[in-house]
């Protein structure tokens, strides 16, 4: 079952404090997607952003218990990538919007695991992936 969270933009920062997260975010209209470790998304999103020709889009993200438990997972994300031919440079892959989803939701229920969470339009309604 999915719980549905409104949770406007500017309040982003505050509901996404924790130990550490691996997010998904993508340049809007492309298949490019960063795949990254962060304490706070909102501040990763607007850093990405400044450099960025491109729009990105906060697709999805993983909350960990903490910042050890994140930076395997991300490790883990980028060697599975990296195999099957997605990276394309650095923390950047080819993942095709409606995978990014599926590929967060692997985690869900894992140990250290808090809640992954699912992005699911631009006024950033999010949804417990659960």
């Amino acid at each position: 079952m999915s719980v549905q969270i409104t949770l406007p933009r500017t309040k982003l920062k505050a509901a996404t404090e924790c130990a550490a997260f691996v997010y998904f975010m993508r340049a809007d209209g492309t298949s490019r997607c960063k795949v990254g470790l962060t304490r706070s998304i909102a501040a990763r999103e607007r850093s990405l952003s400044v450099g960025s020709a491109d729009k990105l889009i906060v697709e999805a993200f993983i909350e960990f218990e903490t910042r050890k438990q994140a930076q395997e997972i991300e490790r883990k994300l980028h060697g599975h990538l990296k195999q099957n031919g997605r990276l394309l440079k650095g923390e950047w892959f080819r993942i095709l919007p409606q995978e990014i989803h599926s590929l967060a939701r692997v985690f869900q229920g894992r140990e250290g695991v808090a809640r992954v969470y699912c992005v699911m339009s631009f006024d950033s309604e999010l949804t417990d992936c659960a």
